[in-house]
């Protein structure tokens, strides 16, 4: 009866255990969603910076091109 009761006792402490560790699994997941999201974001931000300074060096080439 005791090693029941311990059995018992154990598998509801591993429960509480599993719940806890799927929380925090919960937690971790969606913090890594957002840090995907905000390295993506950045990611696109210098993709857009690059453009950007392509497209001014290529006007600052014809300006130059302009003076000569």
């Amino acid at each position: 009866m005791e090693e029941r009761r311990q059995l018992t006792a154990s598998r509801d402490h591993l429960s509480v255990l599993l719940t806890e560790v799927t929380q925090q699994n919960g937690i971790f997941e969606a913090k890594l969603q957002r840090a995907t999201e905000a390295r993506t974001q950045s990611a696109m931000k210098i993709i857009e910076m690059e453009s950007e300074i392509k497209d001014l060096k290529a006007a600052l080439e014809k300006v130059v091109q302009q003076l000569i």
